[in-house]
């Protein structure tokens, strides 16, 4: 593991990971017929969720990069990975673990489990 990150390049996955999240999280959230009772997310706890699949978004560009949105499909070239430290890549992991845990929590309350 790298002593520096390329933080420049970890600022960018981060912030386009977020509003690939939020756009993500407002599309699944948000389903169903406007004024409808058949929407499976109840209508308060959308800005969680979806601050929920910002932070899950985030975490996972951040950690993976390039390999994240040009996949496998890429052969020409093979996308590089960013440069990880120790510090951006606990931030990463924690964002992920964070979002998912705040998603999972508004799944439990939203079903009645909890």
């Amino acid at each position: 593991m790298n002593e520096r990150a390329d933080w420049m390049s970890w600022v960018l996955h981060f912030v386009f990971g977020a509003g690939v999240g939020a756009f993500m999280g407002l599309g699944m959230g948000s389903s169903g017929r406007r004024g409808s009772h058949h929407r499976w997310l109840e209508f308060g706890l959308l800005p969680e969720f979806v601050l929920g699949c910002v932070l899950l978004g985030a975490g996972l560009g951040s950690l993976c990069g390039e390999c994240l949105w040009t996949g496998l499909s890429y052969h020409v070239i093979p996308p590089d990975g960013i440069e990880h430290s120790l510090t951006s890549r606990v931030l990463s992991i924690l964002s992920g673990i964070a979002g998912a845990a705040l998603i999972t929590k508004l799944l439990l309350r939203n079903f009645g489990v909890i």
